[in-house]
């Protein structure tokens, strides 16, 4: 089973190079992943705060490995449904990434859409109606973005293109501003 690798992996290499060392960040992170894809929120909250610490304190603020953590760390956090604290931590990776990476970096990109996605979460789950507009004008507002840049960075069927694409649609549709009359072609 991969999380009992994963475990046994983390332990000897803590064991081995200690906490802070970048081999043992990169199972802690993986473990931390893992633990999120199986739904096992609380545990990858802990090991994903934990990496994101680490690696901050190891590589600074604006290392790739250290903005990596912290957007998962806002995703976990947005699946565990505390979307203001996601907002927030993926505000940062995208602040980070913007500066770090630049505005058309695939992973600026990714971080765009799951801010994007955590502010409308916001608006919805814990919002009044002005707040739901206004969170849903946010989330247009980089999903447009993020589709315009990622169409001309990574081209139409680019998979961060058409999560883009149906994120827009999606944020399009519950704003209300949805085609009455579907023209193909006119969608650009």
């Amino acid at each position: 089973m991969a999380s009992c690798r994963y475990v046994e992996c983390l332990q000897a290499r803590r064991a081995a190079l200690g906490n802070s060392d970048a081999l043992t960040l990169i199972s802690l992170n993986n473990l931390g992943t893992l633990l999120y894809e199986l739904g096992r929120l609380p545990e990858a909250e802990t090991l994903l705060a934990e990496a994101f610490a680490s690696r901050r304190r190891e590589h600074g603020a604006l290392a790739p490995e250290t903005l990596r953590s912290l957007h998962k760390l806002g995703v976990c956090i947005r699946a565990k449904g505390d979307y203001a604290q996601s907002v927030s931590h993926l505000t940062q990776a995208l602040a980070g990434r913007r500066q770090a990476l630049g505005d058309t970096h695939e992973e600026t990109l990714r971080t765009m859409n799951d801010l994007g996605s955590a502010i409308y979460d916001r608006g919805f789950f814990l919002g009044s109606s002005k707040s739901l507009r206004a969170d849903l004008d946010a989330a247009l507002a980089l999903y447009r973005e993020a589709l315009v840049t990622s169409r001309k960075r990574l081209g139409d069927a680019h998979p961060v293109t058409l999560v883009s694409m149906n994120n827009l649609g999606n944020c399009l549709h519950a704003r209300g501003l949805a085609q009455a009359k579907f023209i193909p072609g006119e969608c650009r």
